[in-house]
């Protein structure tokens, strides 16, 4: 999956659940900011695994990711 596919899955989100986009995204975003504080050395394992190439990690980013680790499953 690359990055403008992950946005064609928000966007499909947005429209299922009649919100825009950037509602879907600033959610998406204010649980990975919550989730990256928590202390669990498991939880952070996982959130050191999820490549990003800005200051923080995106919707479609860890969108992304989850993919491809289903995919190895």
């Amino acid at each position: 999956m690359d990055i403008e596919t992950a946005k064609r899955v928000l966007e499909r989100v947005a429209g299922t659940e009649m919100v825009s986009l950037d509602e879907v995204r600033s959610e998406i975003e204010l649980l990975i900011a919550r989730e990256r504080e928590n202390p669990d050395p498991k939880v952070q394992e996982f959130w050191d695994c999820v490549p990003y190439a800005g200051d923080q990690i995106t919707a479609e980013e860890l969108l992304i990711y989850l993919v491809e680790i289903i995919c190895e499953v």
